[in-house]
């Protein structure tokens, strides 16, 4: 959100990769691989149609379309445009971690300036969800090490289609497994 770098003014950051789909609205197979330009030829193999011209793409050939969507979205959307759509999400990512940590039905495990939030529920026993709501809210766990513990976490990602209601009925499904 802000017009300040984040990545390459650290020596120790090389590449980085943005995945448009996700907060960009655009179909799922655009995908942005920066590198530092010394590191660039690391990923170039031969074009063997092209006998002296190296690719250095990730996936080497492919349609535009995705490139385009990136371009058409970027520039109807802008800047102020993006920052006025993520405002919305981090609200309501604020809105679940707060009622989720007020009623005690779990805890965080990070809570980045970003639409998604890291989560283990402590309420539940071993902290995984029954299978019906990993599929309902397309979760899936996973262990991370917390200080001793091998905690099961969700990462929780607020979309651009998911409303208060959906929260608050993920929410009441997460009560139903305490109570």
């Amino acid at each position: 959100m802000q017009k300040e770098s984040f990545a390459f003014q650290y020596a120790n950051v090389k590449s980085l990769t943005v995945d448009p789909h996700k907060m960009g609205y655009i179909p799922f197979s655009a995908g942005v691989f920066l590198c530092r330009r010394n590191l660039q030829d690391c990923v170039a193999i031969p074009i063997k149609y092209a006998k002296t011209v190296m690719d250095k793409t990730l996936v080497s050939s492919r349609s535009a379309a995705a490139a385009a969507a990136c371009w058409t979205t970027f520039n109807y959307l802008g800047i102020s445009g993006f920052k006025t759509r993520l405002n919305k999400l981090i609200s309501l990512k604020e809105y679940l971690v707060e009622n989720l940590l007020a009623e005690k039905l779990a805890v965080l495990i990070s809570d980045p300036s970003t639409n998604m939030v890291c989560l283990h529920f402590n309420s539940i026993p071993e902290g995984l969800l029954p299978e019906w709501i990993e599929k309902k809210y397309t979760l899936d766990g996973f262990k991370l090490k917390c200080k001793e513990d091998m905690l099961v976490c969700y990462k929780v990602y607020i979309m651009p289609h998911v409303t208060k209601e959906a929260i608050l009925q993920f929410i009441n499904d997460i009560r139903l497994l305490v109570n």
